[in-house]
């Protein structure tokens, strides 16, 4: 390790300080690597530290059979996995829903997800490790925005979510491309991390450029900030919204009353709790207004059809009431 360069070292720095703090000795920890750069960098990461750690690493690679050469990538990364020390090194294949109305990057993380989730608890993993970067965060704030996003929406992806852990959430991909460089690893260069058929890679290849030009600053950074401050000011409002929440809905219905003496921030909070308890299907940012409207204003009487409910107001009570054709 001695010939690292310093950016090098101090990615390594970041998934030490990362796993000392959220892991302790005897933990297993699966890590999910699709064969690419990211994911690649992080194995090595993870593995240089697990005498020091204490920690059992395995690996999971989800082929998704969207391309030709996928069973053959998926070998080669057993491989390397094999040559960095991974002698867990497992693999998967999944069927990807490509009639998915959330789109085919919906649905292959879907898969992708629901496969590391089985292989964790198969092999009694800790947490599942992820190698997002601030450079996946910054596409990530920038895609959100575009389609109104909350708080909760902006704070985009936490270090630790659950079982989810992302050690390098704030090292860049530049950075983790040059460690693997660095250490004379191999990574897989998958031609849909450039096919501009898919949304996001048009913000990395475009958007984020073009911004980049225009303000003549580091926007990855910017935008990364921007989650961070939003994940504080999120965490503080979901605390109050805990607390009001049996307040304002009791044995499944609104209270309009007490949900009108709650500050706006937590009135849509709560309607955002209660939409997705009633079980409402794929409901948006428009119908969660629709409904404070409903409850606020007294000269509104409804009911008001939601995706997958009909929301029916009475006595000053929100209620709501399943249907076929919402």
């Amino acid at each position: 390790m001695t010939n690292l360069q310093n950016a090098s070292f101090s990615a390594r720095n970041e998934v030490r300080k990362f796993l000392e703090t959220h892991s302790s000795p005897g933990d297993h920890l699966l890590i999910a690597v699709s064969g690419g750069f990211d994911s690649m960098a992080l194995s090595h990461l993870a593995l240089s530290l697990r005498e020091e750690l204490g920690v059992r690493f395995s690996t999971l690679t989800v082929d998704h059979s969207l391309q030709e050469n996928s069973a053959k990538w998926t070998e080669q990364t057993i491989l390397r996995l094999n040559a960095y020390g991974i002698s867990d090194a497992y693999s998967v294949k999944v069927e990807v829903d490509l009639n998915s109305d959330n789109g085919l990057e919906a649905a292959a993380r879907s898969a992708r997800y629901q496969a590391l989730q089985t292989k964790a608890k198969e092999i009694g993993a800790d947490a599942i490790l992820l190698a997002h970067t601030l450079d996946d965060q910054a596409e990530t704030v920038l895609l959100r925005l575009a389609q109104g996003a909350s708080t909760n929406s902006i704070a985009a992806m936490r270090p630790i979510h659950g079982n989810l852990w992302r050690p390098v959430l704030n090292v860049r991909r530049s950075t983790l491309r040059g460690y693997l460089e660095d250490v004379g690893g191999v990574a897989i260069d998958d031609p849909h991390n450039y096919d501009r058929r898919f949304t996001r890679v048009r913000v990395r290849e475009e958007l984020l450029p073009l911004l980049l030009d225009v303000l003549g600053k580091d926007v990855v950074n910017s935008l990364s900030v921007t989650a961070r401050l939003a994940a504080i000011d999120s965490d503080s409002l979901n605390v109050i919204t805990d607390e009001k929440f049996e307040y304002v809905v009791s044995a499944g219905e609104v209270n309009c009353g007490r949900l009108q003496e709650q500050l706006p921030a937590i009135q849509l909070r709560i309607l955002y709790r209660w939409l997705g308890e009633i079980g409402s299907e794929r409901f948006g940012n428009e119908h969660v207004f629709s409904v404070l409207r409903l409850a606020t204003e007294n000269q509104l009487k409804g009911p008001l059809r939601v995706p997958g409910s009909e929301i029916q107001k009475e006595s000053g009570t929100l209620r709501a009431v399943r249907s076929t054709d919402g």
